[in-house]
């Protein structure tokens, strides 16, 4: 990856050969720009990145427990995928266990070696938002400049088997793009 904490490619299969070798940060102190600390701005580092997320909790979470006292199902998670390192954050209860992550492998079956070759060849573990379709044409469709929200058919979710459907919008950056 690059100093900033961007990643465009996999080490595969020296990483992500089996669940136990995928990689997750266990502490901030190691994350690509926290020197910055609480002056972080922008989306430029992983840390960058990484505060966004944590401020979107205030939105996610009570959108998240809107149905709960009402007749409206509740979303099974709310999330924020980012292009330049493949984070993903978000909301999806309190049991929802991010470790299971580790164990998603790239397969023919959810065209994740389709979509994104170079990040997710044939069998290699850990999840990345890149290699899903969901979030492939929610981008392409973002850069069109047509319909900017994309509804996705349904699909198997990650790591639950559940079937599901998602709605995404591509956040770009006017300057960059």
């Amino acid at each position: 990856s690059f100093p900033n904490g961007d990643r465009d490619y996999t080490s595969f299969p020296e990483v992500a050969a089996a669940p136990a070798s995928t990689f997750f940060w266990s502490d901030q102190k190691f994350v690509p720009g926290d020197e910055k600390g609480n002056t972080a701005t922008g989306h430029a580092t992983t840390y960058d990145r990484m505060r966004v997320v944590s401020a979107t909790s205030m939105i996610q979470i009570p959108l998240y427990n809107y149905g709960v006292n009402t007749n409206h199902n509740r979303p099974s998670g709310l999330f924020v995928g980012f292009e330049a390192d493949g984070m993903l954050g978000g909301y999806a209860g309190c049991y929802h266990y991010y470790a299971d992550y580790s164990h998603w492998q790239s397969t023919e079956a959810n065209n994740a070696v389709k979509i994104n070759p170079d990040l997710c060849p044939l069998g290699k573990y850990g999840y990345d938002p890149r290699c899903r379709e969901w979030y492939a044409t929610g981008k392409m469709v973002g850069q069109t400049g047509s319909d900017p929200l994309h509804v996705t058919p349904p699909y198997l979710l990650a790591g639950i088997q559940t079937t599901s459907l998602g709605a995404t919008q591509a956040l770009i950056d006017p300057v960059s793009g």
